[in-house]
């Protein structure tokens, strides 16, 4: 059942994969879009993260995929045929109520720059936190560029094991190009990994991290349906306002750092679990608006380091969550005032002036 119903919706979630990269991949950098090429190219031919693909068979690849996205790019996303039925290919609860007898996961959303985003894989396990259903990826069949390692959607969480092991694993590779000592080692030092590792042992335990910094990836995910709550639609609409813009980026790091330093965000969970190998990820990952907005983060880590005092922590997740809460109100205020997109944008930019000392 499973492998007849696999062979006809897997060229469907495909196809609208296809389109959304064609749509999408000239918001990437060069660099950018030649590092989720390869790894596209790993996902459709199964090969994992630290095994090495032939040099060979990648170029005539990514020529046959431009050639695909050309051809594809004025086209509409499809919906999905399942048992004689038709569904929207953003329907994912209807969907996965078809899927989940025999054991498969489809999820569908919208990522950076309201870029379509699509999957199919096996359905690994499923909880319920927080009123939220917590649905977890396993093997992926089909996916597009896009690497988000969690997804809200509605009231379900989708969140990806190939994904956060790609991540960790892209870490690690960072880890072992660094001379000294940094925030990486530590993270990877909880873990039980060391830059000179390598081999099944290694493995298995990039494995374990990624299934560890799996959990606080969903509590981002509920720190951002939790603030979503309390403002509505507002955050849609400012993004949507501003699609196209650099005051995107700034405004969607805003949003980023109100879930992750909410009471049900990603630094609480952090806190209560006593994860200092997923603090050290995150102080890690800090880079650009984010890395600003987050200052007392940076500060407060160093000081955990040398204490082990997870106060500093909390006490530097209050004043984070205070500053995005703030920039949020007066974001907010500009866009109730005028929803000019240019008008916006430049009312957004205006807000960086907050993150100077």
């Amino acid at each position: 059942m499973k492998s007849r119903l696999l062979e006809k919706l897997l060229p469907q979630v495909k196809r609208n994969c296809n389109i959304s990269d064609a749509r999408y991949w000239g918001f990437y950098s060069v660099c950018g879009l030649l590092l989720r090429l390869r790894e596209l190219y790993r996902s459709e031919h199964g090969i994992r993260p630290w095994d090495r693909p032939s040099a060979e068979g990648i170029p005539d690849w990514i020529g046959r995929r431009e050639a695909l996205w050309e051809k594809v790019a004025g086209e509409e996303f499809s919906p999905l045929k399942i048992g004689g039925e038709e569904f929207g290919p953003f329907e994912v609860g209807r969907i996965n109520s078809q899927l989940k007898a025999p054991g498969l996961l489809y999820g569908a959303g919208y990522g950076l720059f309201g870029k379509p985003v699509f999957f199919l894989s096996e359905l690994s396990g499923h909880e319920v936190i927080d009123g939220y259903d917590v649905f977890i990826s396993g093997d992926e069949h089909a996916r597009d560029l896009s690497i988000h390692p969690a997804m809200l959607q509605g009231r379900s969480i989708f969140a990806r094991e190939d994904i956060s092991t790609l991540l960790v694993w892209e870490k690690f590779e960072e880890l072992k190009a660094k001379k000294t000592a940094s925030s990486l080692s530590a993270a990877f030092s909880f873990y039980g990994i060391e830059a000179a590792m390598d081999g099944a042992g290694l493995r298995d335990l990039i494995r374990s991290a990624a299934h560890s910094e799996l959990r606080s990836y969903i509590h981002h995910e509920l720190g951002e349906a939790f603030e979503s709550e309390k403002t509505g639609p507002l955050w849609t609409g400012v993004l949507s306002s501003v699609l196209m813009s650099r005051a995107s980026l700034f405004a969607r790091a805003v949003k980023d750092t109100l879930a992750d330093a909410s009471e049900r965000g990603m630094l609480r969970h952090i806190i209560d679990e006593r994860k200092t190998g997923s603090l050290a990820f995150y102080a890690a990952s800090l880079g650009g608006y984010r890395r600003s907005l987050a200052t007392e983060m940076a500060a407060a880590f160093f000081k955990f380091t040398e204490t082990g005092s997870w106060g500093h922590i909390e006490s530097a997740r209050q004043a984070v969550y205070e500053k995005a809460a703030r920039i949020s109100e007066n974001i907010f205020g500009i866009y109730r005032g005028s929803k000019d997109p240019e008008t916006l944008a430049a009312g957004i930019q205006r807000q960086l002036t907050l993150l100077q000392p």
